[in-house]
């Protein structure tokens, strides 16, 4: 396919591109569209706005990754790694987010231990499972 020339040859890769799994596609075509997926998207970028604090640590991480890899590594090769580790490990990016951290301080867990109130009503372990897993109807004695 060569380097995208002009407007149009891009918007037509483009095009075909989100043709996903097109089965008449030819060997062209499919070469285009892995083209597009794998290589072409380097070369397009969005602009995002980060804190001063931010730069500087993503400056300081790069410095590092140079000394321990031997080579530099650009801050968007660098962004696009941290954004992709994140999705893997989703779970410990929300924790830290929502100011979570595991596991608990035991007084913490004590603090929390103390928040139920005893409403005067026995429950039996039948109906906490109807509440939490549904099912039938459990009468009180």
């Amino acid at each position: 396919m060569g380097y995208v020339r002009d407007h149009v040859e891009f918007r037509r890769v483009v095009i075909l591109y989100g043709l996903k799994g097109a089965v008449d596609a030819t060997p062209l075509e499919k070469v285009e569209r892995y083209l597009l997926k794998n290589i072409l998207h380097q070369f397009m970028s969005t602009s995002v706005k980060i804190s001063s604090e931010c730069k500087r640590l993503l400056d300081k991480l790069q410095a590092r990754l140079v000394i321990t890899k031997g080579r530099k590594i650009s801050q968007q090769e660098l962004l696009d790694t941290v954004v992709r580790l994140s999705t893997e490990k989703e779970d410990e990016l929300i924790r830290y987010m929502a100011g979570i951290s595991l596991p608990l301080p035991p007084e913490e867990v004590e603090r929390l231990m103390k928040l139920p109130t005893d409403w005067g009503v026995e429950t039996g372990e039948e109906e906490v499972d109807k509440y939490l897993y549904g099912g039938k109807e459990v009468k009180r004695k």
